[in-house]
C-alpha cells in the first residue's frame, strides 16, 4: 500500500462509525429491530439499484442455500450480538474486541481451509488477546474472577467469532457470483428472516424517535453496510484483497477516537497503552 486510498478511508470512517451509531440506538432500538432496520434500508438500496439498471438478481436454489446460512451467521448472528454488546459495553471495548478478527479468521481458515501455520502469527495473537484481556477486565483480573466478565463484552467476543466464520464461508461461496449479486440476496434474505421477530410496535413509533437515533438507523443502513461494502468491493478487485484487508487496521483506532469525541466515553492510560497493543498486534500479524 504505497499510497493511502481517500475511499478506503472513508469506508474506513464508515465502518467506524457504526459502533457509535450503535451506542447512539442501543436500549432504544432493540438488537433484533436493530438488525431488521438496518439490512431493510440496505436492500432497499440494493434493490433500487438493480431496478434503475434493469438487472434482476440472480435467484437460484444454490444461490439461496448458500446466501442462507451466510445470512444467518454474518448478519443475523453477528448484528444481533453486536447491538446487543453496545447496549452493556462501551463503544471503546466493542471496537478493541472487534479487532481480534483477523486472529479468529486466521484459526478457522488453518482448521477448515488448511491455511499453513506461521509460528510468528501465534506470537501476535496471544499478544492481542492478552491486552484485550486487559481492557475487558479493567486491569483488575481478581474482580472479574469474582464478578464476571461485562456481558455485553462477551456478546461482542462471539459475534467477533460469527464474523470470522461468515469471511471463512464467503471464501468458499464468493467465486461463484458476482459479489453484488450474492450480498444483494443476503441482504434481502436477512430483512426475511427477521420479519416473525421484530418489534412491530416500536416500528409504528419510529416517527416519534429523537432526531439523532433515526439518523443513526439510517446512516448505518446506508454507509457502512451498503456504500463501504461497495468502497471494499471496488478496491479488492483494484489492488486485491491483502492490500485492500490492511486499511480494515484503521477501523479500531478511528473507532476507539470517535468514542470519545462524541460519546464521550473515557479512555485512561492503561486502556491507552493496551488500545495500542492490540492495533500493533493486528498490525505485525497482517505483515506475516
Amino acid at each position: 500500500m504505497n499510497r493511502l486510498s481517500p475511499l478506503m478511508l472513508l469506508a474506513v470512517s464508515f465502518w467506524a462509525g457504526a459502533f457509535i451509531a450503535g451506542k447512539v440506538t442501543a436500549n432504544i432500538v432493540d438488537p433484533v429491530t436493530m438488525t431488521f432496520l438496518r439490512f431493510f434500508i440496505a436492500a432497499a438500496a440494493l434493490d433500487g439499484y438493480y431496478l434503475a439498471r434493469r438487472r434482476p438478481l440472480p435467484l437460484s436454489l444454490q444461490i439461496f442455500k448458500e446466501a442462507l446460512v451466510l445470512a444467518l451467521v454474518g448478519m443475523v448472528g453477528y448484528h444481533v450480538l453486536f447491538y446487543t454488546a453496545l447496549e452493556t459495553t462501551t463503544g471503546i471495548h466493542a471496537s478493541l474486541i472487534a479487532a481480534l478478527n483477523p486472529f479468529f479468521t486466521y484459526l478457522l481458515s488453518i482448521v477448515f481451509l488448511k491455511t499453513a501455520v506461521h509460528k510468528k502469527k501465534f506470537l501476535y495473537i496471544f499478544s492481542a488477546i492478552f491486552f484485550v484481556s486487559l481492557i475487558i477486565v479493567n486491569f483488575d483480573f481478581r474482580s472479574a474472577f469474582e464478578q464476571g466478565i461485562n456481558p455485553g463484552d462477551l456478546a461482542m467476543i462471539l459475534g467477533v467469532f460469527l464474523w470470522a466464520s461468515y469471511s471463512i464461508i464467503l471464501k468458499g461461496f464468493i467465486a461463484k457470483y458476482e459479489p453484488m449479486d450474492l450480498i444483494a440476496v443476503v441482504f434481502n434474505l436477512t430483512v426475511l428472516l427477521m420479519v416473525p421477530f421484530v418489534d412491530f410496535k416500536l416500528l409504528g413509533s419510529l416517527a416519534a424517535l429523537e432526531g439523532e437515533v433515526l439518523a443513526s438507523i439510517l446512516y448505518m443502513g446506508l454507509f457502512p453496510t451498503v456504500f463501504g461494502y461497495l468502497i471494499q468491493q471496488v478496491h479488492i478487485k483494484k489492488i486485491g484483497p491483502e492490500r485492500t484487508n490492511i486499511y480494515f487496521n484503521l477501523v479500531p483506532v478511528v473507532a476507539v477516537t470517535l468514542s470519545v469525541i462524541i460519546l464521550g466515553e473515557s479512555l485512561g492510560i492503561l486502556s491507552l497503552f493496551s488500545g495500542l497493543g492490540v492495533v500493533y498486534s493486528v498490525y505485525r500479524f497482517n505483515q506475516i
